[in-house]
């Protein structure tokens, strides 16, 4: 049986091997299936649990970050546990090799996307799982590191700035009675314009103000939309002055003399997705 190395959980020490038998004996007379699928982070840390219809998964919305302009996915470890005790050499080469999907070795798996240059998709058997009470897993994760049973340096990426990217994974692995467990799962990763900047300010008046800010890291040039909204203090409450304007300008009028304004502005894409609000920034009128 296949000994994987948990970078949350440490090192499971090659001295103490798994038992030689099968856990789920009393489960394993019928076929296995997939009873919860989970995308997570590489550390183990938050995690997004995916929804079944008709034998299909599908994990939604897994959150993201806007980076360098880039979009990548904070979750992009996937395991699809099943309700028993799988066979690890239906799913990898050997201990801590996770094999590259495609190969001659184990071609079970189906990935779409494929993987961008320099990477590939693995696939691992984790006797542990998320839960261990639910039974074995299937780890599926894209990464550079070589097909070591490390998924600490995982990532995935948007296509798209302004829309969902679906990855989806296809395939059949086995249990320990040689039975087939189908996986067929698809992961959303949502979308993230990024952080617009600060709010600042030109022509100040005793009722009205323009207020302008950067736009967003990784908007889409003519989907991006930004809500800006204003209050008494740094804290709110909050009002929206404006929103569903690719502008990066508005001017606020109707204000009060001498009094002091606080706003923030946050980026939305086409599809709905809000990225993180900006620092709020004040200005008071003459």
């Amino acid at each position: 049986m296949t000994n994987i190395k948990w970078s949350i959980l440490g090192v499971l020490a090659a001295a103490t091997p798994l038992a030689a038998c099968d856990p789920y004996e009393d489960q394993s007379t019928a076929a296995p299936v997939v009873v919860a699928v989970t995308a997570t982070s590489g550390t183990f840390g938050a995690y997004t649990e995916g929804t079944a219809s008709a034998g299909a998964w599908t994990v939604a919305d897994v959150p993201s970050t806007c980076a360098a302009g880039v979009v990548t996915s904070d979750q992009p470890v996937l395991f699809a546990t099943s309700n028993q005790l799988l066979d690890g050499a239906s799913i990898q080469m050997g201990d801590l090799d996770c094999t590259p999907t495609g190969s001659p070795a184990t071609p079970w798996l189906t990935a779409t996307p494929p993987a961008p240059g320099g990477e590939a998709w693995y696939s691992c058997f984790s006797p542990g799982s998320p839960s261990p009470t639910l039974g074995s897993s299937v780890v599926i994760f894209r990464s550079a590191s070589g097909g070591v049973s490390r998924w600490d340096t995982a990532s995935l990426t948007e296509a798209d700035n302004d829309v969902v990217t679906p990855y989806t994974f296809t395939g059949s692995v086995r249990d320990w009675q040689g039975q087939s467990m189908a996986v067929n799962v698809t992961v959303n990763v949502a979308p993230n314009p990024g952080v617009p900047g600060d709010p600042t300010f030109s022509v100040v008046t005793t009722t009205s103000v323009v207020v302008s800010w950067t736009a967003a890291e990784c908007e889409s040039a003519g989907n991006t939309t930004y809500r800006l909204e204003r209050g008494p203090t740094d804290t709110g409450p909050w009002t929206v002055v404006s929103s569903g304007s690719t502008a990066l300008t508005f001017i606020d009028t109707g204000l009060t003399t001498a009094t002091t304004y606080w706003y923030r502005v946050t980026a939305r894409t086409s599809t709905g997705y809000d990225g993180p609000t900006s620092g709020a920034t004040s200005v008071t009128t003459l």
